[in-house]
């Protein structure tokens, strides 16, 4: 869990919630942060993502 004046980003991955916070750092809002946390965690950890 990441935790910022302006948002809180909470995955499963670590990658995935730097990769969010990074996004949120960078002037990014909360849907685009969820984009960047859904993306990375599809990557490292794809038996956990997908549609079902």
């Amino acid at each position: 869990m990441a935790e910022y004046p302006v948002g809180m980003v909470v995955a499963a991955q670590p990658e995935a919630v730097e990769a969010g916070a990074e996004v949120l750092r960078n002037g990014g809002n909360a849907v685009d942060a969820a984009i960047a946390c859904g993306l990375v965690a599809g990557v490292v950890d794809p038996q956990m993502c997908g549609i079902a």
